[in-house]
């Protein structure tokens, strides 16, 4: 079996990815790299190398972006609350025509006011990844 592996690699500055190819390789860190082939392969491996994200890491990149457009989405402990506190309006027998009725409260009719309509593809996202 062969111990080295000897590639040569000619880049042309008249090709738009091969010039920008060669930046990268002139401007590499080289505190952070023991040499241009150390460079040259961690690059590779890490393009080769799929990046996973877990389910929550996701959900809380999403809140994130969320908050910073205004949109502050429900967690899932408010949503739990909400939902139990629909059912208890549905079997109140006390008014059941208001209980049928959607209670705002001030900032809610305020952040609905103030927040961005999405459309009903966003919507159905959000709402499988749990944050509406």
């Amino acid at each position: 079996m062969e111990q080295e592996k000897r590639i040569y690699l000619r880049l042309s500055a008249k090709n738009e990815l091969q010039r920008r190819a060669m930046q990268k390789l002139e401007d590499y860190d080289r505190e952070q790299y023991a040499g241009i082939t150390d460079y040259i392969v961690r690059a590779i491996l890490a393009y080769n190398t799929p990046v996973v994200i877990g389910e929550e890491v996701l959900r809380l990149i999403l809140r994130e972006e969320l908050g910073n457009i205004g949109i502050r989405p429900e967690t899932h402990s408010e949503g739990a609350q909400k939902m139990e506190q629909m059912k208890a309006e549905e079997l109140s027998l006390v008014e059941p025509e208001k209980s049928m009725e959607p209670k705002e409260t001030p900032e809610q009719e305020n952040a609905a006011e103030e927040a961005p309509e999405l459309d009903g593809t966003t919507m159905d996202f959000m709402k499988e990844m749990g944050i509406l």
